[in-house]
């Protein structure tokens, strides 16, 4: 009888908590982007000579971390079909600053050796913060295992 009164409370603080979690709104990618970042800032090209690390979030976003602790997101004019956070991306520019109008190529591993994928035109840089991309990249995991539960092709 009393392992029954214990599992009771423990059932009842997990419905509430899912509860809270599907109570929250769920904003999209653009729409989060539009909520979260300042679109007056936004940066037509950044210096490549100070990018310390690239990181794709999705098939239409990519974080820049640069050095000195600044961050740009950067939301591409189009989806690119392939691109997930498990990719190796490429940039071609001709000069030493990556702009709104340059591409990113997707590096596809085939044994050992990198094959191009698609190629997609970046869009505008904009200053962030490490919280608003975690916000960001949790907003990208929540939708994608929402949809994937209805049977939806992943948006990574």
């Amino acid at each position: 009888m009393t392992a029954r009164l214990f599992l009771l409370p423990l059932l009842f603080t997990a419905s509430l908590v899912t509860a809270q979690e599907s109570a929250e709104p769920e904003l999209n990618e653009s729409d989060f982007i539009n909520e979260f970042v300042d679109q007056d800032a936004g940066e037509r090209c950044i210096n490549l000579r100070r990018l310390d690390r690239s990181e794709v979030i999705s098939n239409q976003s990519i974080v820049f971390h640069m050095r000195g602790d600044e961050i740009y997101v950067n939301r591409l004019r189009f989806r690119c079909p392939g691109l997930s956070r498990r990719d190796t991306i490429m940039f071609e520019t001709r000069s030493s600053r990556l702009c709104n109008l340059d591409q990113v190529t997707v590096l596809n591993e085939f044994g050992g050796r990198f094959m191009r994928g698609a190629s997609c035109g970046l869009g505008t840089f904009y200053p962030t913060d490490s919280e608003t991309v975690d916000l960001l990249k949790g907003s990208i995991d929540k939708r994608g295992k929402r949809l994937r539960g209805k049977g939806s092709i992943d948006p990574q």
